[in-house]
């Protein structure tokens, strides 16, 4: 047997590599840049010639714009492993798929076997009209990543069969995209306003395992079963999203306003549900078979939950057995909340047929007993975020809900410390030094202090650096009527007080005093 010699090996092992290295220029060489756009420079007009000229690992660049009529709607991957991406983002670059009921049409259809290679990124869909998914269709093992989108205004009409002996009235499911043994990827997307006469007003999935991650799933809505999401035979992952505003049962009875989930085995992580809807039951979620944990369920309308999930680590309204469950007001900077179309400024039910639904902001202040209450084992995901791209765990702990708090925190001093209610004294003062870093023009003066309990307001505040020497440390002065605080504080004695202020940045600060509250009368008054 023959021996090669050092340079023998030498040379072979160069020859491998010059190998592998031509097999890899060779595939860069083979991927490029399409674009799309009216523009004459731009290489096809339609989003669906630049498909079709596409291939594997090709990106398809479509300029910014309101793109319409055919070869922009009922657009086809036809399985190819591509990016698709909105130039500028989905504010930028529409989809309008004008889609009725004598005419239907959708934004995209998967159906060719597709996988998480193949990224739709950066659009509004928005007018698609289509029996199972209004917007977009996942079928036949189709898997795609969808991504940075924003499904808007999209309608999954029924249709009826005029039989003479049996007709029938057939509801569709998925307003917004219907997953068919399907499990695509759908992250960083709003769904917002998408209509199902079936299930699902935003998402309906059958015998999938998708993954649902950072996604605004708002003011959706089903006719008979999930308002916003609807599961059946399905192993969905939701992770880090807001549910909110969304309600079932236009048609029928109704069960799960924010999620149904039927005969699956899914998992919730990280979630807030409110403010949901269900005409029957399960105004947060109907479901059995879900696993759900670290999660916010609270303002949800005819049951926060009907069935027998698994919860842990979650705040329930209402509570709810399981590990490291709680039954408290979670704090929301500003909860949503149903209003009549005609004027917002009037709350109504959530079945009143004129009502619509007025977002929130789902960020907890700092005094939520949520922050630093969710699993305390709870490991995340390399580079894992909220839904606002920060750390998911600052604190040491993760918190119930889609946000990690991250608060600044003061030193508060209440003045007087001991307030009488019936005194003759009108104020109450309060001053909040901030920590070192922070300078006057960091804080949002157009958004004022607010002195809990009671959310009142200040009569008055000014904002001033103190400090001879180095850096000044800001304070705020604020002034609040008694009255005020007095109506809100029901028992005397002693009682911790919490301001709570905000950046440009949109970080919060916050400070907390005790102070002793009595109730007596003057001499004279007895």
């Amino acid at each position: 047997m023959k021996r090669m010699n050092r340079k023998g090996e030498i040379t072979k092992c160069r020859t491998q590599i010059a190998a592998v290295l031509i097999v890899v220029l060779v595939g860069l060489a083979q991927a490029g840049t399409i674009t799309v756009g009216s523009d004459p420079n731009c290489d096809f007009d339609t989003i669906q010639a630049g498909i079709n000229a596409a291939i594997g690992g090709d990106v398809v660049i479509v300029a910014d714009g309101v793109y319409t009529g055919d070869g922009n709607r009922d657009i086809d991957f036809g399985g190819k492993n591509i990016t698709v991406r909105g130039k500028n983002g989905p504010e930028n670059c529409i989809i309008d798929c004008q889609g009725t009921e004598a005419e239907l049409h959708r934004g995209f259809y998967f159906h060719s076997g597709e996988g998480p290679n193949s990224v739709l990124d950066g659009f509004t869909i928005t007018n698609g009209c289509a029996y199972k998914g209004g917007a977009i269709y996942c079928r036949y093992s189709s898997s795609p990543t969808i991504t940075n989108c924003i499904i808007r205004g999209n309608i999954s009409p029924y249709y009826y069969v005029p039989d003479p002996f049996h007709p029938m009235v057939i509801l569709q499911d998925g307003g917004g995209i219907y997953c068919s043994e399907s499990s695509p990827i759908i992250k960083n997307c709003h769904f917002l306003e998408n209509i199902a006469t079936g299930g699902g007003g935003a998402i309906y999935s059958y015998r999938g395992n998708s993954i649902v991650r950072n996604c605004v799933i708002s003011g959706n809505q089903a006719g008979i079963s999930g308002g916003a999401i609807g599961l059946y035979e399905d192993n969905m992952y939701i992770h880090n999203c807001v549910i909110t505003g969304n309600r079932v049962g236009f048609l029928l009875h109704g069960i799960g306003g924010g999620i149904s989930c039927s005969k699956s085995t899914s998992t919730v992580t990280n979630c807030t549900i409110t403010g949901n809807s269900a005409k029957y039951y399960g105004g947060g979620i109907s479901a059995g078979g879900i696993v759900l944990t670290n999660c916010i369920l609270w303002g949800n309308t005819h049951e926060e939950i009907y069935g027998s999930p698994l919860i842990t680590y979650s705040d329930i309204q209402d509570g709810w057995p399981g590990t490291g469950n709680v039954d408290v007001d979670p704090c929301f900077v500003s909860p949503g909340y149903w209003a009549d179309a005609n004027d917002p400024d009037i709350i109504v039910e959530p079945n009143d047929p004129n009502a619509i639904w007025i977002e929130g902001d789902y960020h907890l202040y700092p005094f939520s007993l949520c922050i630093n209450a969710g699993d305390p084992n709870y490991l995340p995901e390399p580079n894992e975020t909220d839904l606002d791209g920060n750390s998911r765990i600052i604190a040491g702990r993760i918190d119930m809900g889609a946000y990690e708090s991250n608060h600044i925190e003061a030193r508060l001093y209440i003045l007087p410390r001991t307030i009488n209610r019936h005194s003759r004294q009108k104020r109450v003062w309060a001053w909040l030094r901030l920590p070192k870093g922070i300078t006057k023009d960091d804080i949002d003066s157009n958004t004022p202090l607010l002195l809990y309990p009671g959310q009142i307001e200040p009569t008055h505040q000014y904002i001033f650096p103190r400090g001879r020497r180095g850096p000044k440390r800001v304070s705020i002065i604020a002034y609040f009527d008694k009255r005020d605080l007095m109506d809100v504080i029901s028992d005397n004695g002693r009682m911790e007080l919490k301001l709570v202020g905000r950046l440009k940045t949109g970080r919060y600060f916050y400070g907390t005093d005790t102070v002793r509250i009595i109730n007596r009368r003057p001499p004279a008054q007895r």
